[in-house]
């Protein structure tokens, strides 16, 4: 069977060095390079020409986002496994138009990476359990979410936000009363339960900066 050759890309010594051990203890793998920021990253995956990426998502100089993209343009044979803190699903979207296979969440189980690098190497898209029920998540919040009113949008965006019912109320000018029917409507139709979940709701749909 041939050697899977891999690049890790992350600005962190201590993380690179946790990876190449972790990678390096499955004798179907080496590692081939390291990179710590995004400039790095093109030069050293265009000497070492890997199998799979493993590229951070926070970066110097150019975010993971960025490299991916121009990764997948000069080596589309390159696969790329994101390996990120954050569970964004706009981050997710938009790495899966460019192309990227692999989503690992860094809080996760190191055993979720070698699963992700297995799957990416067989062509496969993979999602650490986190990701993947975040995804399913937001998929079904935004089919859901078309039943909102413009005001009942609003409002859920105000309570991402952090003002508090008496605060919407005043600067919407309506009671508080009328707040809260918005905010349980809200909910009922999204299928949510708590004020928590419309914040996450707001956040995973860009209603507001995280």
């Amino acid at each position: 069977m041939p050697l899977i050759r891999v690049v890790i890309v992350d600005d962190h010594d201590m993380v690179r060095r946790g990876l190449r051990g972790l990678i390096e203890s499955r004798l179907r793998y080496a590692v081939i390079g390291e990179a710590s920021d995004g400039r790095e990253a093109l030069t050293v995956v265009g000497e070492a020409q890997p199998d799979i990426v493993i590229l951070d998502y926070s970066l110097p100089f150019q975010d993971g986002l960025s490299v991916a993209r121009t990764l997948k343009e000069l080596y589309p044979r390159v696969e790329i496994v994101m390996f990120t803190l954050f569970e964004q699903e706009r981050v997710v979207s938009e790495a899966i138009e460019i192309g990227v296979l692999g989503f690992v969440l860094k809080s996760e189980d190191e055993k979720f990476m070698l699963e992700a690098l297995e799957s990416v190497a067989l062509g496969r898209q993979y999602f650490t359990p986190t990701l993947a029920k975040a995804r399913k998540e937001s998929r079904h919040i935004a089919t859901s979410s078309i039943g909102l009113s413009a005001r009942e949008q609003e409002i859920v965006q105000l309570i991402a936000e952090g003002l508090v019912q008496k605060n919407i109320a005043y600067k919407l000018g309506i009671s508080i009363k009328t707040v809260e029917t918005h905010r349980t409507n809200a909910l009922n139709k999204l299928g949510l339960a708590t004020t928590a979940d419309l914040v996450r709701y707001a956040l995973r749909n860009n209603l507001v900066a995280e």
